[in-house]
Formats: structure tokens, sequence, C-alpha cells
């Protein structure tokens, strides 16, 4: 290719004298011989030996390097070494010595040199030093080769090593690593050749080309992937590319090449101007070719140049008359608007690309692409270009463009390619499907919707299938079905093609999960129209569902049972009353957790089917009586009640213990022989309901006679109500005669009689009783007492002195007492009856406290006065002192709480006092006789009375002290101090001395000595003398 076939552009700018002339003027007179970078370092050698240092404001430092010219340099960047080969005055040979930039520099601040070497007695013409310094060449006019393994800045590395490059003069080396194996490529007027130099001085020879050719220049391709890069080689036809095996592209470029250096992505070529160019007044051409995008980008006629440096991150050529020119490359939206201008969009797009340009910054050059195709007319190559613009631009701008009839197919691709971008909306499917349709591509459609030929395409499924089903109900059918759309599957079997077995059927092959839903939103229909195959798929639903098949259309082994709830589905079966009764107990028997709704609909149902149906009475008892709990009681008396279903409601109220409402209910309708049976099956655990069934039978004229009588002796057996209480149930207006009730009452009067005459009967003896026992006490205290026992008790043998005699008429030795008792003064026979007494008399003392239980057993006795009665007559009520004889101390042990706080001196033994209860009597006076005279204590509450009267009498109670006697001159303590006046006062009072009020010196008020004669009592009537004073009002069972 000729260089006038390239495409030209103008996308560098070429800037003259950047240094300032300091080049020029650090050089003078000697002539650029070789130059090399590196470290931010531009290094230019000259004539003269010298080596100038420029920065980057190039500002010179100069040191001599060699006494002769130096005639090659290069710089390793790893090491900081400089490698100059020049000639010095010690002989034709020429030197190569290595400077060093890191270490010890001289006085002068130059780099020092670290090594010299001797070269081959031949003329250098190339030098190639590895990146990391590993490797050096020298390559001579002879075409051998003396290569430098090991560290080159020591004299200690590796003997130089003599290559053959050929036979004619070595034009350029260079180095390029590939993991741990260095490869040297040599370019000469014979050939280019590689060496794939190994680690052990082995060294593999590869002849890459052989057709000798003049070969002025070459460069290693630099910027890309490690191995990728080319070896190039400028020749006068072409600039040729070489890989480690063979050689590759070319690029055609006529002229001699002097230069060749490689920036960015861009060869830069310096040639001779050929035959045909028209600037012949420079003596070079500068090219800047972009090889990736394969056109020349900048090209100017120039001086000779000595040298392209490319450091500071540009581009500098050196001429050979020290002008140094800086090489700027336009920003890159200068050079798409250049392109722009030309309409060269492709080109445009290429070199946005190969600059990594932006996502959105290409979408726009798309865009423009597209609006330039569009203009002249070529649609299809518009709408490619649109097609890359999807995510960017918007669709709608694309859209409005092909809305033509003309332009449909247009429009189809582009909206094809919008789905498979997924990037399409629900407008934008319907709108592709209405052009398959206008255009009449079924097969477009089917594989549009199939997405088999473009498995990665992507658009809105309910969209094409709303579209569909105006067009091809088959269509939409299969590519929901294809794509798992069960709501559109089921809507369209029902609503558009009324196959509603089939859509139970593909309803029955689902999950769990999507079946559920489906029957919950098409329950209706299909129950209306399907009842029977409805019904058997909820059945199957609600108690082990399984799906029919796996994925891959096999039975799938490792299914999950799962079951639905019954309560989402029993609405769906309206007025089918013989189908929910089949679901329903088609739960029951086989889910053991049914709930309420389930039980409570199914008995329901029942009820509804009850008057036309006498099995279904069988059935609502069965569940009532076999799954208690598991039904709302409340609910489904409230359904019996509505349908008039009684034997429900009668197992109702007796499971809920509301027996008065089954009496009450057979009372209303006069169902006497149920009555009766209720009142005895239930009134052992209610008694009221004999008393309720009575009341309600008082006025029913048309109730059996003899109902009422054995009502009346069950109350009169249980004794649930007195005579009294009967008779006034008994006397309302149209209530029974007399007549049907005579019996009871005359029974009940004949008891009566009985019970009085027995009483009386209890009465006399007791009272003949209690006249022999007070004669006998009063025989033992004043009469003599004649022992008329001759023999022992215990030995019955005759007695003999030392004998005892007890009151009891029992006689004992006296070592035969001591052998039975410890305790001389009671009589071995007698001791445990007299034991038995007084554990009475304490049981009876103690059960004077438990006021709880008196009145638990006074609620509950159905005759109370008796228990009051009873509780009078066994003395439970008074104030009973035990006094009993120790052998020698007498212990008086007062029975209760307030006799236990009275002094000793107040406390003797019981005389005879007049009350009821003889027997007790009797027994105080016996004890009396045995023991010391003792006397009886005055009530406690008759006791507080007189001591609150007297003023300076302390009170056993210390409550009372702490109430009655205040100090008129304590001072009320402040709030949160400790109240020390209390407890002062509560010694105080207790340090007082306790009076005897019977004492001979204190003045007693005789009128109120409840003991004094009626003529004492005469004075001092007023005085309360009931016995009862000192009972706590809180306990009495009467209020």
């Amino acid at each position: 290719m000729a260089i006038f076939e390239w495409r030209k552009f103008n996308f560098f700018d070429l800037k003259s004298n950047v240094d300032g002339g300091s080049v020029a003027r650090t050089l003078q007179d000697a002539e650029i011989t070789c130059a090399t970078n590196g470290s931010n370092q531009v290094y230019l050698c000259d004539s003269s030996g010298c080596v100038h240092i420029f920065g980057r404001s190039w500002s010179a430092t100069s040191f001599k390097a060699h006494e002769g010219a130096v005639i090659l340099c290069k710089y390793s960047r790893q090491n900081n070494l400089l490698i100059t080969v020049g000639t010095d005055d010690n002989g034709p040979v020429p030197d190569c010595k290595i400077w060093s930039f890191t270490g010890k520099q001289t006085k002068e601040g130059h780099p020092t040199c670290v090594r010299t070497m001797k070269t081959a007695l031949q003329k250098p013409t190339a030098l190639g030093v590895s990146d990391g310094g590993q490797y050096m060449a020298i390559g001579f006019d002879r075409g051998s080769i003396s290569l430098y393994r090991g560290d080159i800045a020591r004299d200690r590395s590796k003997a130089m090593k003599t290559l053959s490059g050929g036979t004619t003069a070595i034009t350029g080396i260079a180095f390029k690593m590939i993991s741990k194996i260095a490869q040297m490529y040599v370019c000469s007027d014979s050939g280019v050749i590689m060496y794939n130099l190994h680690s052990r001085d082995k060294e593999i020879k590869i002849v890459l080309d052989a057709m000798p050719k003049p070969i002025r220049c070459c460069v290693l391709q630099s910027g890309q992937n490690v191995g990728d890069g080319h070896f190039m080689v400028g020749k006068d036809d072409a600039v040729y590319c070489y890989t480690s095996e063979d050689r590759a592209s070319c690029y055609a470029l006529d002229g001699q090449k002097s230069i060749l250096q490689w920036f960015r992505t861009n060869l830069l070529t310096v040639s001779s101007p050929g035959k045909s160019s028209i600037s012949m007044q420079k003596d070079s051409i500068l090219t800047v070719i972009d090889i990736q995008n394969k056109f020349i980008v900048f090209s100017t006629p120039i001086d000779a140049v000595a040298a392209i440096i490319v450091e500071f991150g540009t581009c500098y050529v050196i001429t050979c008359t020290k002008e140094v020119f800086h090489l700027d490359e336009k920003d890159l939206q200068s050079k798409l608007n250049l392109l722009f201008k030309k309409n060269l969009y492709d080109i445009a797009v290429r070199i946005a690309k190969s600059s990594q340009y932006d996502s959105e910054g290409l979408a726009e050059i798309f865009r423009q692409y597209g609006d330039h195709l569009y203009s002249k007319g070529d649609f299809p190559g518009a709408v490619e270009q649109y097609q890359r613009t999807i995510g960017f631009l918007e669709p709608s701008y694309v859209i409005r463009k092909f809305l033509d009839s003309r332009h449909i197919s247009c429009l189809t691709d582009y909206l094809q390619h919008l789905h498979k971008m997924c990037h399409a909306t629900a407008d934008h499917t319907t709108l592709l499907l209405n052009c398959f349709t206008r255009l009449d591509q079924t097969t477009n459609l089917k594989d549009f919707l199939s997405n088999d030929a473009n498995p990665d395409l992507i658009f809105d499924l309910d969209v094409a299938i709303k579209v569909c089903r105006t067009a091809s109900v088959e269509h939409a059918l299969a590519l929901a079905k294809r794509n798992a759309k069960h709501d559109f599957v089921i809507s369209i079997l029902t609503e558009d093609m009324g196959s509603f077995g089939d859509a139970l059927e593909y309803i029955g092959a689902l999950s769990f999960d999507d079946a559920d839903c489906s029957l919950k939103k098409y329950g209706y229909i299909l129950m209306e129209r399907c009842p029977v195959e409805m019904t058997a798929l909820l059945k199957k639903l609600c108690t082990d569902y399984t799906e029919k098949r796996g994925a891959n259309g096999l039975i799938d082994t490792s299914w999950h049972i799962d079951r639905g709830s019954p309560e989402d589905f029993i609405h769906l079966f309206g007025q089918d009353t013989r189908n929910l009764v089949e679901f329903l107990e088609h739960l029951v028997t086989n889910v053991s957790n049914c709930s309420c709704l389930v039980f409570n609909t199914l008995i329901e149902c029942y009820l509804s089917m009850w008057p036309k149906d006498t099995a279904a009475e069988k059935r609502i008892l069965d569940i009532l009586q076999n799954y208690q709990g598991s039904y709302d009681r409340n609910h489904i008396a409230i359904l019996c009640r509505t349908h008039k279903f009684w034997p429900g409601v009668m197992f109702i109220y007796e499971e809920e213990h509301l027996y008065h409402l089954i009496v009450r209910h057979h009372l209303k309708n006069r169902d006497y022989n149920r009555l009766l049976d209720t009142c005895r099956r239930l009134g052992t655990l209610q008694p009221q309901l004999w008393l309720q069934a009575l009341t309600g039978l008082r006025s029913d004229k048309t109730a059996p006679a003899n109902l009422l009588s054995q009502i009346l002796n069950v109350i009169a057996q249980e004794k649930l109500q007195s005579p009294l209480q009967v008779l006034n149930c008994l006397a309302v207006e149209k209530g029974p005669n007399l007549s049907s009730v005579r019996e009871y009452f005359l029974q009940v009067f004949q008891k009566e009689t009985d019970s009085f005459r027995q009483e009386d009967q209890l009465v006399e003896k007791y009272r003949k009783d209690a006249v022999a026992l007070k004669k006998h006490i009063k025989s033992l205290q004043e009469d003599p007492i004649e022992f008329r026992g001759t023999i022992c008790n215990n030995c019955h043998q005759p007695l003999s002195i030392p004998a005892i005699y007890f009151l009891c008429q029992h006689s004992y030795h006296h070592d035969c007492v001591k052998g039975y008792s410890e305790n001389d003064k009671d009589c071995p026979a007698c001791h445990t009856k007299n034991m038995q007494i007084l554990d009475s008399l304490r049981q009876q003392s103690e059960s004077r406290g438990k006021h709880d239980a008196f009145h638990n057993l006074l609620d509950r006795s159905p005759e109370p006065f008796s228990v009051v009665a009873e509780y009078f007559g066994r003395g439970l009520f008074n104030k009973i002192v035990i006094v009993e004889e120790n052998t020698n101390t007498e212990s008086i042990k007062p029975t209760s709480g307030v006799a236990a706080k009275l002094p000793d001196a107040r406390i003797k033994a019981p005389r005879p006092i007049s009350s009821q209860n003889t027997i007790a009597e009797a027994r105080l006076r016996v004890q009396e006789v045995q023991s010391s005279k003792v006397d009886i204590p005055v009530a406690e509450g008759r006791m507080r009375a007189q001591e609150r009267r007297r003023n300076n009498v302390y009170s056993s109670s210390l409550e009372a002290n702490l109430t009655w006697r205040k100090d008129p001159n304590a001072k009320t303590p402040p709030v949160g101090s400790p109240r020390r006046t209390a407890v002062n006062a509560i010694s105080k009072n207790l340090a007082i001395q306790p009076k005897n009020p019977f004492d001979d010196d204190a003045q007693y008020d005789e009128s109120k000595n409840p003991f004094a004669d009626d003529d004492d009592l005469s004075v001092g009537r007023e005085a309360s003398t009931n016995p009862f004073d000192d009972y706590d009002s809180n306990l009495n069972p009467f209020d």
C-alpha cells in the first residue's frame, strides 16, 4: 500500500524551540551522536565525548565520558545505569563504560563509572540492554555480537560471549522478557534473527527473516500486553513486524527509514522524502501512524532528526541542528470534532474506543452516526447504529423516526434488539407484537415467544401474553405455559377457551403454593362449572397434596406433603351443601387437627339437612360427643336453637353445666318424663333442680298427679327445703290443690311429731341426768364418802396399807399405782376416759378460733340454725378454763388468749355456774374437789369495760393502753422522725403494777357483778350483764 493511499489526519501539533535553545547552547560546536532517556531525564551524547543530562526544564548537566566521540548509549531504568560506548586515547579499541546514578558521585556531582570494559576490535554499531540489567549486547559492523550476562555493573559478572548475527553490520538489538526467558532480537541487512537466552549459558537461535534488505532502524513495540509486543523493523518499502516465531503483518510506507520510535499507540517514523513528495526543502519526513486504526494521524517535513525522545509523558524530536520540537497530541474531543466535520463517524468510533472513551460518549457518537445515515436514506444502517445506543438513548427518539408504515421492518429490528438488551417496557413489547402481526411474520412471532433462538431475549411476558390473547389464544396459552405463568394459563383456559376441566387438571399439576393461590382466585367459577372435580381437588389440596410430575416430566419422589387451609375454600361451595358435607367429612376423617370452623360448618350443614335426613341427627350427636373441644359450643348452641334441634341444645347445656336451662326447656315443652329423668340424673350435682321443677309445676294443671308428689318426696328426703318454704312456694294463684300435696304434708307432720317426741325424751333424759349429777356433786362436796373397796382393782388382791382410794370408787395398792402410772393422783382405770374428755375440751377450745371453718360449715349446711345450735350445745361459744393438776405445782391452762394475759392472782378454780351444759359443770365440780380452789376468771369484755372507767388501772391489752391512755402533754413528732413517744408510753405502762379488781381494798361496783344476787343487782340494773360482750361482732353468723 502506497503512502498516499493511507487516510491522513492532523491529530498532532509540532511545537518548536520548546527548550529555549538550551540544547544548542550546551552542545555548541559538537554534534549529537546518540541519545537515550530514562528516570525523567534526557541524555545527549556528542562527538567530543561528553554526556549532557537534561531535566524537565531542559537545564543541562554535563560530564566527560570518553576522550573521543560517544558512539552508542543506553539507559537501564531499573538499575539507574547509563551505558556508553566510545573511543579513548589508549587505542583503537572502543571502551564500554557503566555509569551509576545511585551510588557515590564525584565532587562535581557527576555519576561515577563503576565498570569499564574493552570491546572487540570492531566498530560498534548497536547496543542493547535488558530492563532488569541482567543482559547487555553490543553489535559490531562485521555481524558479531558480544553478549554479557549477570550484573553488568560489577566486574565479577560472567564472561562475555560472542554470537553471530550475520555478515553485515548489526543495525539494532532489543530485549524482551517473557516469564523467565529473555528474547534477544537482532536485525541487520542480512535479516532478522532471535535468540532465546536461557539461564544456563544456552542460546537458541531462530531466524525470523533471511531476506537480505537494507535495515537502518528498529524498535520494540511497547504499550501492549506481555508477549504481544512486536519487533518492528524499518525497511525501504514498509515497516515489518516480527513475533518470537515468525514475521507478522507489515505497514507499507515508502522511503528510507532512519528512526523508528513507539509513542503510546502510535508508531513514529523518520524517513527520507520520496520522489513523489512535494516537500523537497526538508531532509526528512516525520510520520505518525495509528497502528490500531491503520491511518496516519500526522505527517510533516522536518530537518534531519538526530533522536526521538519519549519522556515526561510526551514526545520530543531533536534535530541534527540542535532544535527541540514537542510533538503534542490533540485532545480526544478535538479529534472527534474534526472527524464529525468530515462525517467520518466510523473512524471517530474507532478512535474513541481505542482511547477508552466512556460508554455514554460512544452512544452519542452512534446517535450522530445514525442520524447521518438516516438523513442519507440508509435506514437499515441507521437502525444498526441506533441499536448501539440502547441503554443511553431514549427509545422513543428512535421509534418516532420509524413509525411510518414504510419502516415497520426497521422498527421491528430495533424493537427486537431492544428486548434482547433487556431495556424494553410493556409498551415496547406491545408495539413489537403488533409489528409482527402487521407484517404477518407468524414464524418470527413464534420464535420471539418461544425464545429458543435467542435464549437471552427478555421481555415483559405479561404484556406479551395480553397482546397475543387478542390475536392468537393458542400462542398466548403456549407462551404462558412455557414461562410458567400459571395465572394467565388458568385465565385463558377458563375465560377464553372455556376448558374448565383442563384448568383443574393444570392446577392439579402445579406446586402447592401455586395451586393454593390459583384455587383461591378461580375457585368460584370452577366450583360452579365442575363441582365434583373441584371438590376432589380441594380434598387433595387440604389433606396430602403432592405434585403429579417433576421438572423432567417424571414422577418426583422427593415430594413434600403440604396441606391447604380449609377456611379459605369453604365459602366456594355456596349453597352446594352435598359437596360441602363431602369435603368437610373428608377433612374430619383424614386430618387430626381440623379447625373449629370446619366442625362448625359441618354441624351447620347437618342441621340444614336434619329436617329431611333422619340420619343427620345421629351424625350431629356423634360429632358433639366425639369431638368435644373442636367446635365452638356457643356458636353450635345458637345454630341448634335456630334450627330447633333440641337434642343438641340439651347436650351443650349439659356440657356447660347449664342444668337449669334443661329443666326450663322440659317445663316449657311439658316433657314430664324427661324432666323427671333429668332431675334424677343431675339432681345429685345440682339439687336446686328439684326446687326449680317444683316451682315450674306448681301452676301446671296438665302435669301428672303423681309427678308433684315424687318431686316433693325427693325434696323431703334430701331436705332441700323446709315444709314451710314448700308451702310458701305452692301457695300461689292457680296453684295445686291441697289434695295433691296432702300426702306430703301428712308425712312431714308425722316426721316432725316423731322428731319432737324423740327430742322431748332426750331433754327429759338429759334433765334427769343433770339432776342426778348435781346431787352426786353435792354429795361429794357435803356428804362423807365411804370407801368400801377391799380389793385392788389392779392386782385383784386384798388391799393393804398403804392404799389409795379414788372418788370414782376405785382403790389400789400404793405400789400398784406407782407401777401403773407416774402420777398417783389419777385413777389408772379412769385415766383414759378422763384424757379423752380433756382432749375433747381442748379440741372444742381450739376449734373456737377456726372461724373460717365455722362459716364454711354454716354456708354449706342446708339448716344453718342447727349448726349454730350444735355449737351452742357443745359450748364452743363459752370461754372454758381447763384446770390440770401436776404432781408438785398446780398448772392452770387458759383456753383463750385473754385468759393467758391475766395475772396469776386472777386465775382461780371454776365455781359452779348455772350453764345449760350440765355435763361440763359436773366435770368442773369433780376437778374442783380434786384440786385446790381456783376462782373462775371474769369475762375479758367486762374487765375491759371496768378498766376503761378507771384511769388508774393498767389494761392487759397493750393496744388498749396505747389507745386509751394518751399523754396530754405529748407532742406529735414530725413526719419521718422515729416515734419515741409511743415507745416510752408503752414502757411506762408496762412498769405499772396491775391491781386485782376483786381485792378487799378495791372499790368494786357490786352492780356490775354478774354473780351477785337479784337484790344487789337492782342498784346497777343499767349495767350490761351480757356474757357475750367480748364476742367479735364480725364473726356473728346471724348478722
